[in-house]
């Protein structure tokens, strides 16, 4: 079937009627249904048919058309088929006009695109939209309270997070009677042609950086509102009046914005602003105020043994809380509470657990009537439970309150620490008796000497040889470094006195082996000194040592662990082994010096002797040789 021209235009205005008589509907919804049955029909009978829809409206033509109608109809079918064939023409007929422009009469916030290629309306929105873009945004404001307070921004579109979307603008147009069924292509069609349409510009929003620069820009006009409380100032309760707040209206701000940038216009925008009230009004605070007041005039004091600390006023103030809680008479509703906070009992109780808290100290063992006893130390220690406390104190503040009991008193609870080395840890590991003591003498010795003394000294106070435990003096002493609490002093290296970090070590060690000799313990390695040092009177018992060897070792055979205490009695040095009081008695001969010379070099001995009863079990000698003093160039001071 070919149509002209004029056929084709008249189809279309066809179309354009059937639009304006189905928006008609109260008066012509027959005549609409037959419209639908008749589009796109024989194009004489059609256009007829919708000329006298249009023509003034009365009963006699309603009559005619009506019965016109009822004969038509008869042939429904035939016509039906005819619909489709002829609009299925006309929409590829119009296609074919139209191929690859967007439709006529379509725009897109207002600049005319219709007949334009895609890329050429690409073009000419970008090109609006970069011409709206350089006047930017006028966001206004003006406080209603003081019309002189206003403020006017200029606000590029990007820094808000706004990015018009031109490829998603021209495909919404160019999809314009593209889609959908066949009947909706037509009806966009007619509706396009009798209006127009005029699309807002699309656009992509980062609500991230839309809200960040609203408020770092903006919220400097807002006033948080301030709900009704109470506070201690100065000891005293005070009323805190509510405040009525004031809040930029971000929805209607981001609407206003959005609005402006579909129509690619650019304002003036007016901020609004909008009231918060408070939630708890200045009559809602009553009940918390009454329950500060009553706790805060009662007589509240925490003890602890002998000491006592009586709460003031302004310190139970400074426990309180007043928080926001629902109303138990109306839950929409909020009231003042009040609570007694944890952590503001807990900041109090860490300001005075300083006058509680004490370390345990080590019992200092020593013997009286062939008894242990402790001379000093062997305190348990103590440390301030602050959980517990704390809970305690609120359970007994509020327990007081409830019973309305005016004296308050409450013990705080208290951790205690056990000391490391006490009687009780004797008992449990069998040592009863003092096995052996060794004994020195160091008058005379500069300052740096004695620092090394006592800080080699501290090294070996109350550690345990274990049972067959080989001991090692240089293992259990560590690093000796100026980090170790060492100074340089005089020491005997490779035949030479030198000044060298942890002279007077070998006091300590000379120490420990007239302990370990007394005590029978088997003596695994020593050697004396170069020559004879006064510090270690009587010549023969002295043990040198420099690590890694010369090293004094001996082993624990008592079969129980050996507790060893060092201390310093002005200038004597004591080591004490205590263990297990032991079958064998110890008798020590000696020392004797057996060969001295004019240089001053000699030669000594001492016997160590194992008694089972009287019985003599062992007798073992321990010798030592020590070359003149003038071998050596750097003599001892002391000397």
């Amino acid at each position: 079937m070919n149509f002209t021209n004029f056929q084709l235009y008249k189809l279309y205005e066809l179309n354009r009627l059937y639009y304006i008589l189905y928006h008609n509907k109260p008066k012509v919804n027959l005549l609409s249904t037959m419209i639908r049955q008749l589009n796109g029909g024989d194009l004489s009978i059609s256009y007829i048919f919708a000329t006298l829809l249009i023509a003034n409206w009365n009963t006699q033509m309603k009559e005619k058309l009506t019965k016109l109608a009822k004969n038509i109809i008869k042939l429904s079918s035939l016509v039906l088929l005819f619909v489709l064939s002829a609009s299925g023409v006309f929409l590829l007929l119009f296609n074919i006009t139209f191929s690859e422009k967007i439709y006529p009469r379509i725009s897109i916030a207002g600049n005319d695109i219709g007949n334009l290629s895609p890329k050429i309306a690409q073009k000419s929105i970008e090109n609006q939209i970069i011409a709206w873009q350089d006047k930017k945004i006028q966001i206004t404001y003006s406080d209603p309270s003081d019309t002189s307070l206003s403020e006017n921004w200029q606000v590029e579109p990007v820094a808000l997070g706004i990015t018009p979307n031109t490829p998603k603008n021209i495909l919404s147009a160019y999809s314009i009677g593209r889609a959908g069924n066949i009947l909706k292509i037509i009806r966009q069609i007619t509706m396009t042609a009798a209006e127009g349409d005029n699309l807002p510009v699309s656009y992509d929003l980062d609500e991230n950086k839309f809200n960040n620069y609203i408020e770092n820009n903006f919220s400097f006009l807002e006033k948080p509102g301030k709900d009704a409380s109470l506070a201690f100032i100065n000891g005293d309760l005070k009323e805190i009046p509510a405040q009525t707040g004031y809040a930029i209206d971000r929805d209607d701000l981001k609407q206003k914005i959005t609005a402006i940038v579909q129509n690619l216009k650019n304002g003036p925008i007016a901020i609004r602003m909008s009231a918060s009230s408070p939630k708890i009004t200045d009559d809602k605070i009553k009940k918390a105020q009454s329950q500060a007041i009553n706790l805060t005039t009662r007589k509240i004091s925490l003890q602890f043994e002998k000491k006592t600390w009586l709460l003031e006023k302004k310190t139970i103030g400074s426990f309180l809380n007043f928080i926001s809680i629902d109303d138990p008479e109306n839950e929409d509703q909020k009231i003042l509470g009040m609570e007694i906070a944890p952590d503001l009992v807990n900041n109090y109780l860490e300001k005075i657990q300083m006058e509680i808290n004490r370390k345990p100290s080590n019992a200092v063992f020593g013997i009286k009537d062939d008894r242990i006893i402790i001379e000093t130390g062997g305190e348990i220690g103590a440390a301030l439970s602050l959980d517990k406390s704390t809970k305690k104190i609120i359970d007994e503040m509020q327990k007081g309150v409830a019973n309305n009991i005016q004296n308050i008193a409450i013990d705080l609870l208290i951790e205690k620490k056990e000391p490391a080395i006490s009687k009780k840890t004797l008992k449990n590991m069998e040592i009863n008796s003092l096995i052996g003591q060794g004994t020195s003498n160091f008058s005379g010795s500069p300052a740096n000497r004695r620092l090394n003394i006592a800080a080699g000294t501290a090294k070996f106070n109350n550690i345990f040889i274990a049972p067959n435990e080989e001991f090692s003096f240089v293992t259990t002493l560590g690093e000796i470094s100026a980090k170790t609490g060492y100074l340089p002093e005089l020491v005997i290296k490779e035949d030479k006195v030198i000044a060298e970090l942890g002279g007077g070590l070998c006091q300590v060690s000379t120490t420990a082996f007239r302990a370990a000799i007394y005590a029978g313990l088997p003596i695994l390695e020593r050697r004396p000194h170069a020559y004879a040092v006064p510090y270690y009177s009587p010549q023969g018992m002295d043990a040198t040592i420099y690590p890694p060897h010369p090293d004094l070792q001996f082993k624990n055979d008592t079969g129980a662990p050996i507790l060893v205490q060092t201390k310093i009695i002005k200038n004597e040095l004591v080591f004490n082994f205590f263990g297990k009081k032991q079958e064998r008695a110890i008798k020590i001969i000696g020392p004797d010096i057996y060969e001295k010379n004019s240089d001053g070099s000699m030669k000594t001995v001492f016997w160590r002797e194992f008694y089972e009863g009287d019985v003599l079990q062992k007798k073992e000698p321990f010798y030592s040789s020590y070359a003149s003093p003038n071998n050596f160039p750097h003599k001892n001071p002391l000397e």
